[in-house]
């Protein structure tokens, strides 16, 4: 029991202490959960999503016309974005040729087939960053020597596929009907996809 007043008037009160600790303990657990609720809404309202780091440490294992291709990445770049690749030609015989090229992205996908139709395959090795447009790398041997060249960009995001020797370019919204075909007698990309049988 304790008194509260002032000096013109004195009030008697009796206080229960259990009943007072238990108010006070429930509006400690009300402040505290609207505190951790308001939290948790501006974290979810700032939409921060914990990224995945997107592998980089791809290889990619091409055989044909008698010569087998590995394309990779150096262990010791790990898991940059940017550095270089390798390409590794064994042949039937004699020893095996290494090619080093800039990269710019993630190593997405090689192709070692015959897209000019000469007779001889290719190697196209493509590089996706992440923002901005893919790097399409070409190598072809000529007079016994690889020789590489890029390809003309194409602005945007591109899924790029290669079928019957024709290598063209889908686009990632599955709605859009448009696309490229690459033409290597023009060294360009002309409007529309191919058509196959």
């Amino acid at each position: 029991m304790f008194e509260l007043g002032t000096s013109r008037s004195r009030v008697r009160t009796t206080v229960r202490w259990p009943q007072l600790l238990v108010l006070l303990l429930a509006c400690t657990s009300a402040a505290l959960g609207m505190s951790c609720s308001e939290k948790s809404k501006s974290d979810s309202d700032s939409g921060s999503v914990a990224e995945v780091p997107r592998p980089v440490r791809k290889k990619f294992m091409l055989e044909n016309q008698g010569r087998t291709v590995e394309v990779s990445v150096p262990k010791a770049e790990g898991e940059t974005t940017a550095g270089t690749y390798q390409v590794l030609v064994r042949e039937l015989s004699g020893p095996a040729e290494r090619l080093t090229g800039d990269r710019r992205g993630y190593l997405r996908d090689a192709w070692f087939v015959d897209v000019d139709s000469d007779g001889d395959s290719q190697m196209i090795v493509w590089v996706e960053p992440d923002s901005g447009p893919s790097q399409l790398d070409w190598y072809e041997l000529r007079s016994g020597t690889w020789q590489q060249r890029s390809l003309p960009v194409l602005e945007g995001k591109w899924t790029y596929r290669i079928r019957r020797g024709v290598l063209f370019a889908e686009p990632t919204n599955p709605k859009s009907d448009e696309g490229y075909t690459y033409s290597s007698a023009k060294n360009d990309w002309t409007p529309g996809l191919p058509v196959f049988e």
